[in-house]
């Protein structure tokens, strides 16, 4: 049986967010809806498949063009130690060092840690 994807009420979304794209350990912060909608980098991006948006509370949606958000209905949910991985790959892409060594006290504080990894 096929599943009909179904489009995302933005209101679902918890923001901050990342974007996490396939096959690449950097991850972009998008503060709000608004920046989701107003970015280029974020309204314009071709997203491929397997490409996600993770959310502060660890939501995961599928980013794929159903509808002008962007945003399929949440396909998982990840935990704090899922999301504190993600970081500390993007931390290390981005030449931080002693990533092993980070930590945060939820999945919200770990997001709004990759806004200040350069």
């Amino acid at each position: 049986m096929n599943e009909k994807k179904m489009p995302v009420d933005n209101t679902a979304v918890i923001w901050p967010a990342v974007v996490k794209c396939r096959d690449d350990d950097e991850l972009t912060y998008v503060d709000s809806l608004q920046q989701w909608s107003t970015d280029p980098d974020c309204a314009m991006k071709q997203f491929q498949v397997n490409d996600i948006l993770i959310d502060s509370q660890g939501a995961v949606y599928t980013l794929v063009q159903v509808d002008s958000t962007g945003l399929q209905e949440k396909v998982d949910r990840l935990s704090l130690d899922q999301v504190l991985e993600l970081v500390k790959q993007h931390a290390s892409v981005c030449g931080q060092c002693c990533v092993s060594k980070m930590g945060a006290p939820s999945i919200a504080a770990a997001i709004q840690m990759v806004r200040y990894i350069e």
